[in-house]
């Protein structure tokens, strides 16, 4: 129930990627990642910070320039949706 479509699981695969590589993901970031409207985004953060699969921290400049990153919940969603994958294309 946490990833519904194919841009979600983008949208999350990229905050991911930017964990990994020690980075925060702002607003900006997805903006210019994804083709999706300034609104879709919006209800995306919205929405996954309010089933917990997202969690905000506020900007150390400025608190209005927030930071999404994975909370333990979304990383295992992402983990066993990546193992449910595997699984079905025969590579476990």
């Amino acid at each position: 129930s946490v990833i519904k479509n194919y841009e979600e699981l983008n949208l999350f695969l990229f905050i991911k990627r930017n964990m990994i590589a020690g980075n925060g993901t702002k607003f900006k970031d997805l903006q210019a990642f994804s083709n999706k409207s300034d609104v879709y985004i919006s209800n995306f953060l919205k929405l996954s910070v309010s089933n917990g699969s997202l969690i905000v921290i506020p900007g150390e400049v400025d608190r209005r320039n927030k930071i999404y990153r994975l909370s333990h919940h979304g990383d295992e969603v992402i983990r066993e949706f990546a193992l449910k994958g595997t699984k079905k294309r025969g590579l476990s």
